[in-house]
C-alpha cells in the first residue's frame, strides 16, 4: 500500500491490526477533519473544534497506546 496521506497511514495501520478498524477509521476522519481546519476547506466552522473534544481526546489516548504496545512488543 502506497501511503500518500495521513489518513492512508492509520487505514494502513487497521489493515495490519496495529490499530483496530474502528480506531483507524476514526483517526482517518480525525486527519480529514484536520485538514479541513488547517486548509479553511468548505468555510470551516470552528465552533466544530470543541464540540466532542472530550470524546475525541479518548480516541488519541487510545491510538496512543495501542501504538506504544504494539512498538513495545519488539523488546
Amino acid at each position: 500500500m502506497l501511503i500518500n496521506k495521513a489518513k492512508d497511514a492509520f487505514i494502513f495501520l487497521g489493515e495490519k491490526e496495529i490499530i483496530n478498524r474502528e480506531l483507524s477509521l476514526k483517526m482517518g476522519r480525525a486527519a480529514d477533519f484536520r485538514n479541513r481546519v488547517v486548509h479553511g476547506y468548505n468555510n470551516f466552522d470552528f465552533k466544530l473544534l470543541f464540540k466532542d473534544y472530550k470524546h475525541d481526546i479518548k480516541d488519541l489516548r487510545q491510538f496512543g497506546a495501542k501504538i506504544l504496545r504494539y512498538l513495545e512488543s519488539f523488546k
